[in-house]
């Protein structure tokens, strides 16, 4: 059976910052597994990379049936045998037929024959299955990119804009949705649910932490819905299920607004909103919200941040969330061990603009957009190793990396000093303090505006930021700003 090669037009000339190293990682392996969360974008970099390149063969699983699934593979292996000078990009490889041995066959007959000129790049929405495939077959021989969604840094890029700026960052929040196009949270979460389930009856071996088992589309939502209008905040469990919470916020962030369509207009559209249902968390067991919580973090929806005050003693995330052997036992612990955080910005604002609709302002109310801010940091920074300080006298430092002995307090407003509590940690940790101006830097202390350490940090955040690249930078800065320029 002859297997056709599924062609598009790419009507997107921009090309994201993973697209280079894609090339890259081609340049130097036979195999690549490119991972990322769903509709990140992973798809339109391929079909540009198949435009760009003659020998680029391009297909996508889920436009074929079992017996071209099988044959596409009995293909590249014999495209292998020869070495031929061809790439294959294969999609959605979830929905290939028996995608798990298919990938160990092109490990085996790679170690027993190894070419030079057959290359072949994995992806698909499924990341979490691609990437056990991949260590189970490959055990780090393969090269593997990481990608997300569009950063700051690259919307910057893509709209052509040359500086980072408090408008420009209002900007992106005001339109990266648009540049997705997503229908809605509930569709993107129930493909995500479908091909989670679709990967474990797939796979030979079980994949930890992918067990979806007690959790469904509602569950999901309810979650989504409410830990994205707590935003940063390390709430009580009462408070955060209370099913009003997200009424109550939108009243206060847009009180005038509220106040011109009136209370029971608001009421309807967050009714609307939330597909015309909200569940009480207190219905909720413990097993299926830990399950929730897990699945959400490993596809990358969510930040989970441990809360602790010392050093010593920070929650194990695998551990408590794990249902068979586990220290948390209730849900009211299961909130006071974490700091739980949407990890996009465009998912707040798609849900403000679903709400407000015509009346969203064309600024966002300050304290609102200081914890969007702190929800979007704390979605690129590294989170192996961290933690929220937080002590019984309520003194707070937003994120404190262990490995990389890291403090930081993430802020809008141009905070004094005095006003930080990095004192109740080791006087030996690397104090950055985001701000809304550039303020003063020393030894073991930096203070850089909020959008400009998105835009650094997002690209790459130990090597540059920390770098004297950045020094120079933030030095440059301040000397232009006593210029006058």
């Amino acid at each position: 059976m002859s297997i056709e090669k599924n062609s598009a037009n790419i009507g997107y000339p921009f090309k994201r910052y993973f697209y280079y190293d894609m090339e890259k990682a081609i340049e130097k392996s036979n195999v690549v597994f490119l991972l990322g969360p769903r509709k990140c974008g992973k798809t339109v970099a391929l079909l540009q990379l198949e435009k760009n390149r003659d020998n680029v063969k391009y297909y996508n699983f889920k436009t074929l049936s079992q017996d071209e699934s099988m044959d596409l593979f009995d293909a590249i292996k014999s495209a292998m045998e020869e070495d031929n000078d061809a790439i294959f990009l294969l999609d959605e490889i979830t929905y290939a037929y028996q995608p798990e041995k298919e990938i160990n066959e092109i490990s085996i007959q790679l170690s027993e024959k190894p070419c030079k000129n057959t290359k072949i790049v994995f992806t698909g929405s499924q990341s979490v299955a691609l990437e056990a495939w991949a260590n189970r077959a490959f055990c780090g021989n393969a090269s593997v990119i990481r990608t997300d969604f569009l950063n700051y840094s690259e919307w910057l890029s893509y709209k052509g804009i040359k500086e980072s700026s408090e408008a420009a960052y209002s900007q992106f929040l005001y339109e990266i949705d648009e540049f997705y196009g997503f229908v809605s949270l509930e569709d993107y979460l129930r493909g995500c649910l479908e091909e989670t389930i679709i990967s474990n009856q797939k796979t030979d071996n079980v994949i930890m932490g992918n067990d979806v088992y007690l959790v469904d589309i509602d569950s999901l939502l309810d979650i989504c819905y409410a830990t994205l209008f707590t935003l940063h905040n390390h709430v009580n469990s009462h408070k955060f299920a209370k099913n009003d919470k997200l009424n109550e916020t939108i009243r206060f962030y847009f009180r005038d607004i509220c106040k011109q369509i009136g209370a029971d207009e608001i009421g309807e559209r967050i009714a609307t909103s939330f597909i015309g249902k909200y569940n009480d968390f207190k219905s909720k067991d413990l097993d299926t919200l830990k399950q929730a919580f897990q699945f959400l973090h490993r596809i990358g929806l969510i930040t989970i941040t441990p809360v602790s005050d010392s050093i010593e003693s920070i929650p194990n995330i695998r551990r408590d969330l794990s249902i068979s052997d586990s220290r948390i036992n209730y849900k009211d612990e299961l909130f006071k061990s974490y700091n739980v955080c949407i990890k996009y910005p465009m998912f707040y604002m798609a849900i403000l603009k679903d709400i407000l609709k015509e009346n969203l302002p064309e600024k966002l109310p300050t304290a609102l957009l200081g914890s969007i801010v702190e929800c979007h940091v704390r979605g690129f920074l590294p989170e192996k190793g961290t933690f929220e300080f937080q002590d019984i006298e309520g003194h707070e430092v937003d994120y404190v990396n262990v490995r990389d002995c890291i403090a930081l307090e993430i802020t809008i407003s141009n905070k004094r000093s005095n006003e930080m509590n990095f004192k109740y940690l080791p006087e030996d940790y690397q104090q950055i303090i985001l701000t809304k101006d550039i303020g003063e830097t020393s030894e073991n202390r930096m203070q850089i505006p909020y959008h400009e350490f998105i835009r650094i940090s997002a690209d790459a955040y130990l090597n540059v930021f920390l770098g004297e690249e950045c020094v120079r930078q933030n030095n440059m800065q301040q000397s232009n700003k006593k210029g006058g320029r």
